[in-house]
């Protein structure tokens, strides 16, 4: 029926031993090349899988992309529900679902995606999420050296399925835990996939095109027992969620993995220039002051090893411009985590909506200023470094209950950034 069909669909039926003018698989379909895959063909040669739709396109990723394995349903994208067996995908390390650029095609693969990873939690699932800028209906046998489009880039940037942040599967992602419920914010919905609070409002409609649904998301999260927390912890360990008395919070920590040095890689890192070069600049940092040096040295340290600890001062680094101060700050987020380092403005500090505060435990202020406000600076950073309960405000939002402590470290450009008094004990300020 479509104009650029040269052939009406036809088929061989292994029964008839004929050949039939009709879609024999429109209540089962299969897939192609089954016959190469692992769980079927010990010489299998590779254990990447793509998934796309049509026979065409599936032979444009064999030219493409000829590391990998390539396949398709029988029937077309409408017919994915259809497929009979889908334990032939067992073996493979990595499968990649590849859809045409349209809306139904989009939609059917992506749902395909995520049964495919619950059906086997050991293969990595990955899904192609096309540029928006394709034109409508664009697949892999459209590729054309001159289109300038980067295939290659659009493969390697595919997002694991559990790291997708669709709202096309209230029914998976309530099953998986995706959201759960913040008392203390009223309203509020913790996403563990991008790791942010949503509103009850915003959380409905996302999920309206879920048409799978009938009722409103949260009644049916909250109707499937969706996890409810107090608040927000952040404390550095591998639990998700942390019980404290009577209440449960939400662990917004990202462990951070350093592999311990066996005793013969430190002997050899005694002598190991870049060690030498980075110390000498911390040195340089501390005006080559042996008792500063070494204290700078053992609160690295120690926030390293004992991340648990509330140190309870900051660090405040005094010098002209150029002396290298923001170097060191960046050193020592790759020590503590990305995700768990927040970079701010000393304004963050006094404003009375300080989100930053749920998304880290060291703070960074790179460069720190005389100013108006600096008596409420010091008082909110003097209860930062010492207190561990905590409410914070959001806009239009009531207060969420945290608890958490923050190792703070600062820079200025002006040698007296603010006055202190002789016996201040929540700063160790040093001057370059």
């Amino acid at each position: 029926g479509d104009a650029d069909k040269q052939i009406t669909q036809f088929s061989y039926c292994g029964i008839a031993k004929n050949f039939v003018n009709k879609q024999l698989y429109s209540q089962t379909s299969q897939l192609y090349d089954v016959h190469l895959f692992p769980h079927v063909n010990k010489n299998c040669k590779s254990l990447q899988l793509g998934f796309v739709e049509g026979e065409t396109t599936m032979e444009a990723g064999n030219k493409l992309f000829p590391h990998m394995l390539w396949t398709t349903a029988s029937g077309g994208v409408k017919n994915l529900k259809h497929i009979e067996e889908l334990s032939v995908l067992r073996g493979f390390q990595s499968i990649t679902f590849w859809a045409d650029n349209d809306k139904g095609g989009k939609n059917n693969f992506l749902k395909l995606a995520q049964q495919v990873q619950d059906m086997f939690p050991d293969i990595v699932v990955k899904y192609v999420d096309l540029p928006r800028e394709l034109p409508n209906k664009w697949d892999l046998a459209n590729k054309v050296d001159t289109d300038g489009i980067n295939v290659f880039e659009m493969l390697n940037d595919a997002v694991p399925i559990n790291e997708y942040s669709s709202f096309n599967n209230l029914k998976r992602d309530s099953k998986n835990g995706r959201h759960i419920f913040v008392k203390s914010s009223g309203d509020g919905y913790h996403d563990t996939i991008i790791n942010k609070l949503t509103g009850e409002k915003v959380l409905n409609n996302l999920y309206l095109r879920d048409t799978s649904i009938s009722t409103k998301a949260h009644a049916y999260l909250h109707a499937h027992d969706c996890d409810v927390v107090e608040g927000y912890m952040f404390k550095p360990t591998t639990e998700t969620i942390i019980k404290k008395g009577n209440s449960k919070y939400l662990n917004k920590y990202t462990p951070v993995n350093i592999d311990p040095l066996s005793d013969q890689l430190v002997q050899g890192l005694k002598n190991d220039e870049d060690i030498k070069l980075m110390l000498n600049h911390i040195k340089r940092s501390t005006s080559k002051d042996d008792y500063f040096y070494r204290h700078l040295l053992s609160t690295i340290a120690h926030d390293v090893q004992h991340p648990t600890r509330n140190r309870i001062w900051g660090v405040l680094m005094c010098s002209k411009p150029g002396w290298g101060k923001t170097w060191l700050w960046r050193l020592l987020q790759e020590f503590n985590g990305r995700s768990n380092t927040q970079w701010i403005d000393q304004e963050d500090i006094v404003s009375p909506y300080r989100n930053w505060m749920l998304d880290c435990n060291m703070v960074i202020i790179d460069e720190l200023r005389w100013d108006k406000n600096e008596k409420q600076f010091i008082s909110k950073c003097k209860r930062l470094f010492t207190e561990e309960d905590h409410r914070v405000e959001l806009k239009y939002k009531n207060k969420i209950e945290l608890i958490a402590h923050y190792n703070i470290w600062v820079s200025s450009n002006d040698f007296v950034p603010f006055s202190v008094d002789q016996e201040e004990r929540r700063w160790h300020i040093i001057h370059i």
